[in-house]
């Protein structure tokens, strides 16, 4: 089973209880070691639940990419800039 933790200002070990986030208006996500759960409501019959692989594939393939921050006093991994189009010596420039 993975190891569950969350961030919320300091690390904080994910144990064998239910962790719950509630969303004011739109719902709770509930948490836990070994599952991730969406209720919209209280009185939903639509919940729906998640292993983490799951959950991580819901969000990778929904939603906006945003830009992750540095964690304070880490390095981050080197970013390559790369253009559009790469030129080559044979690629020559298009006039108008």
């Amino acid at each position: 089973m993975l190891r569950v933790s969350i961030e919320l200002g300091k690390a904080i070990d994910v144990a064998h209880t239910d962790n719950i986030i509630e969303i004011g208006g739109v719902g709770k996500l509930i948490f836990s070691k070994g599952s991730v759960e969406w209720q919209s409501s209280p009185n939903s019959r639509n919940q729906r639940t998640f292993t983490w692989k799951e959950f991580r594939k819901v969000l990778e393939g929904n939603g906006s990419p945003a830009v992750a921050k540095k964690a304070a006093g880490k390095a981050g991994p080197a970013v390559k800039k790369v253009g559009l189009a790469k030129r080559t010596k044979a690629s020559k420039p298009v006039s108008k």
